[in-house]
């Protein structure tokens, strides 16, 4: 469903106010500054520091078309905020697996030591080699999530970067270039 939305911007027909202060001006409409109300664009134009601005630039009113999202970019703004979710993780958890990993390996030592200087029989022998087997294979998933998220953290990834790009894609709108289509409509 494609809906209609009346938006605002600033102009003296050639040039365009790109920015909210009102004063910082471009030659072309995409790259106008779309205010949601008249008023606010009016008090943007009142308020600039810019005095061609005030004294020469008016409130021109802009259609923009709002679609629903597409199915296709539906399933990618789905796997980009599965993966903003593997990043978030990735940097929040990284401290605290490298701790879980040093507490391990501390205690890997300390079993070591232990079977070095005890005499053990049969069945203790057993309870600290099965003790012993599970840490290391807690430690080798630590290692692998480790490497993982150290591999993406150095990527430097945004977390809020692919948040913002998935608003992008719900809020996203199109301003005809162009085309007037109320005459097309009549």
């Amino acid at each position: 469903m494609v809906e209609k939305v009346i938006k605002y911007i600033l102009t003296d027909g050639e040039n365009y106010v790109v920015n909210s202060n009102g004063n910082i001006l471009a030659k072309t409409k995409p790259d106008a500054f779309i205010w949601n109300t008249k008023e606010a664009a009016e008090n943007a134009r009142e308020y600039s520091t810019n005095k061609k601005v005030k004294a020469n630039f008016y409130v021109e009113e802009l259609e923009t078309y709002i679609s629903d999202v597409p199915g296709y970019i539906e399933m990618e703004m789905k796997t980009v905020l599965e993966f903003y979710d593997i990043v978030k993780d990735c940097a929040e958890s990284f401290d605290s697996m490298v701790e879980q990993l040093s507490k391990i390996d501390k205690e890997l030592s300390d079993i070591d030591h232990f079977i070095e200087f005890t005499e053990l029989n049969a069945r203790d022998g057993y309870k600290i080699y099965k003790r012993q087997h599970e840490l290391r294979k807690i430690r080798r998933e630590l290692k692998y999530n480790i490497k993982v998220a150290s591999d993406i953290n150095s990527q430097q990834i945004d977390p809020d970067v692919l948040l913002k790009l998935t608003n992008y894609f719900k809020t996203r709108r199109y301003i005809p270039k162009v085309t007037d289509f109320s005459d097309i409509l009549k």
